[in-house]
């Protein structure tokens, strides 16, 4: 999922795990997702169908994901399909599965006995390790869309995440974390740029998965950068974290945005796409892209309702619906025809 590897590498070494990171995703991951998926299923399904495969042909025998909590979207009940699919392809493993209302439970039974310490404080210790990763993942990752919307250079702030990631995967202690944070933040700081720039601003919304993952959205924030974009996204694994302790203001005011268009969340980020598109406009961001998932019903609903939320608030909106057949040259056309426009009305 993107960089956030990293923050939960930590969480399971600091709980005595050993974790094997399966490969990036290339064309074999998909391939291997696409053959072995039903072909109407969410795009994001097929892909982990091919990481857990990698996974588990490089040792792995306990799979840990993510999910959702049932109701109206299918993301609830992956595990359990993907499951059963890797069970009759012969893979011998166990899988756990970290929800918003299971997260604690999940800790405290399934990993606490793994390794000598057994103790409350290795759980709290594990959790902090995660939070400072995750919260320095997202810090990283606001500061490589900033470069790279005024680098002097192209590619320079991406050649300076490589570098950061791997800093931060290399601490296992608060403390390190904490030093190695003031160690990137300098390395960004350094980067030549042009601040007389002033570059267009453009909102991301969507699914979460299609946005955090470059590769399965095709790249599409370093493809912004390269136009001299300045990109936003609202997504991170550390505001996940602030939900489940229950601390993140920010979800409740932006679904109460979305209530006039859509009174009840569907499912996936339905009215967070709708909320952030009216706060965008109200910040006077020039545009807004939503990435999302071919065959995903919630966000299909609040791609319907979007036109409303674009006339009325008088902010253009490109959206890209993405699955294995989406390919990059279309997706980069409609980018710059989309930028030469968003142009054209500042000019305006």
């Amino acid at each position: 999922m993107g960089n956030n590897w990293v923050a939960f590498k930590g969480l399971l070494e600091t709980l005595g795990a050993q974790v094997i990171v399966p490969p990036r995703i290339t064309k074999r991951t998909i391939d291997l997702g696409v053959k072995y998926s039903p072909e109407f299923v969410c795009f994001p399904f097929k892909v982990n169908i091919g990481n857990f495969i990698e996974a588990l042909e490089a040792g792995a025998d306990t799979l840990v994901m993510v999910g959702g909590t049932g109701g109206t979207c299918r993301f609830g009940f992956y595990n359990i399909v993907q499951k059963r699919i890797l069970d009759d392809l012969g893979y011998k493993f166990d899988m756990i599965v970290f929800r918003d209302d299971n997260f604690w439970e999940i800790l405290f039974k399934k990993f606490r006995k793994i390794g000598e310490d057994s103790s409350i404080s290795k759980i709290i210790k594990a959790f902090r390790v995660l939070w400072w990763k995750a919260k320095v993942i997202s810090e990283i990752e606001d500061l490589v869309r900033f470069n790279r919307a005024y680098e002097k250079r192209i590619g320079e702030a991406d050649r300076v995440l490589e570098k950061a990631l791997m800093m931060l995967d290399e601490q296992k202690k608060v403390k390190e974390i904490k030093e190695v944070r003031s160690e990137i933040k300098n390395l960004f700081k350094h980067i030549p740029k042009d601040l007389k720039k002033k570059p267009l601003r453009i909102g991301i919304i969507g699914e979460v998965y299609v946005r955090s993952e470059p590769y399965v959205n095709l790249d599409i924030e370093k493809e912004l950068g390269k136009m001299g974009v300045l990109v936003d996204q609202k997504m991170s694994v550390y505001k996940w974290l602030k939900v489940i302790l229950r601390i993140d203001l920010e979800r409740a005011w932006t679904a109460r945005r979305a209530r006039p268009y859509l009174k009840v969340n569907a499912g996936a980020e339905d009215q967070q796409s709708i909320g952030h598109t009216i706060k965008y406009a109200k910040a006077g961001t020039d545009g807004v892209i939503m990435l999302y998932p071919f065959s995903c019903m919630p966000e299909n609903i609040a791609r319907g309702i979007l036109p409303n939320v674009s006339r009325r608030y008088k902010i253009p909106i490109l959206t890209f619906s993405l699955d294995e057949q989406t390919g990059k040259t279309g997706m980069i056309t409609r980018l710059e025809a989309f930028v030469d426009l968003l142009n054209r009305k500042r000019r305006r």
